[in-house]
């Protein structure tokens, strides 16, 4: 904890700071920002201001699981349960977002892998041979396209982007490498609503606290 932070010190300090905020449910002011170092002197304003103590109450990663399987409105479901397992869960993207209105506690996003980025460079593609096709088929013609060229033009665009669209869509249905059962997703949730769990009845721990710090800075 005593390790300097350069992150503190980039453009986008006031952003940590507020993406921190979110977090632990709390505001720094910039004096406060302006004195951090280490990840130690983090940890300690987040603790003068919400406070740690003797544990009351569940734990955070208890509470998040029970807000997220109410719902899911499943009460079979366990913390070994396979994410796989559960209604709903086929698309991850599509099941974040749900349960993120259903509970209002930020959700851990699901990975954009190859899909995305091929989606992106396709659709990048579609504009650029559309555009070139245009041009073309109107300079051949000596006058603008007309209408059989504007349908080729449009049929081009219109099935390179629901290819785009098609590839993203995929992209979204798995979940994050380390996130495969329920109690995974509620650890995860856990770490990302230190501020909202403690709000409604979860026990603040300082190893709970630190470990959400330590996985945020990580």
């Amino acid at each position: 904890m005593a390790r300097a932070l350069d992150l503190l010190s980039a453009p986008e300090a006031e952003e940590y700071a507020e993406a921190l905020g979110e977090i632990f449910g709390v505001e720094f002011d910039d004096d406060a920002v302006e004195q951090w170092r280490t990840a130690g002197d983090i940890l300690r304003a987040i603790e003068a201001r919400i406070g740690t103590g003797a544990a009351t109450g569940p734990s955070l990663s208890v509470k998040a699981f029970y807000v997220l399987r109410r719902a899911t409105g499943d009460r079979r479901i366990g913390p070994s349960t396979l994410l796989s397992a559960i209604d709903g869960t086929r698309r991850a993207t599509t099941f974040l977002v749900r349960t993120h209105r259903r509970t209002n506690l930020v959700m851990p996003g699901a990975p954009a892998g190859e899909f995305s980025r091929a989606a992106g460079m396709l659709s990048l593609l579609t504009f650029v041979t559309t555009f070139i096709l245009w041009t073309v088929l109107g300079d051949a013609s000596a006058e603008p396209c007309g209408r059989s060229e504007a349908l080729v033009a449009l049929a081009v665009l219109f099935g390179g982007l629901g290819i785009a669209v098609a590839f993203g869509y995929w992209d979204g249905r798995a979940f994050r490498s380390d996130i495969t059962t329920f109690g995974d997703l509620a650890r995860a949730v856990a770490l990302l609503n230190v501020g909202a769990l403690s709000g409604i009845g979860a026990s603040l721990r300082r190893d709970d606290v630190w470990r959400a710090l330590r996985s945020w800075l990580s």
